[in-house]
């Protein structure tokens, strides 16, 4: 499975999602996984900066998911930013009061 410098777009993470969610065969286990390691990636790369994660990573990962599948047309968009738009919905950055 080759990404390209530019990450994966909604459409790819998306079909990752639902093999994640069926993880059936073995090339659904993969996809699966990478669909759990990709936005890992992501959510360790900007929590903090644009949403306040959850405890829970099965969370990120339902709501990540939830969130494509209830924005198809937007597909065709890079993966990480989508990622990054369902969570900062889901869970807005909660600034600690200093």
């Amino acid at each position: 499975m080759k990404v390209s410098s530019s990450g994966f777009t909604g459409e790819e993470l998306a079909r990752y999602w639902h093999s994640y969610k069926k993880s059936l065969s073995a090339q659904q286990i993969s996809e699966g996984a990478l669909y759990v390691d990709y936005v890992n990636a992501v959510v360790d790369m900007v929590k903090d900066n644009y949403f306040t994660p959850p405890r829970s990573n099965s969370d990120v990962l339902r709501i990540v998911g939830l969130w494509l599948e209830s924005h198809r047309a937007r597909w065709n968009e890079r993966a990480n930013l989508l990622i990054v738009e369902a969570l900062t919905e889901s869970f807005p950055l909660q600034r600690s009061k200093e």
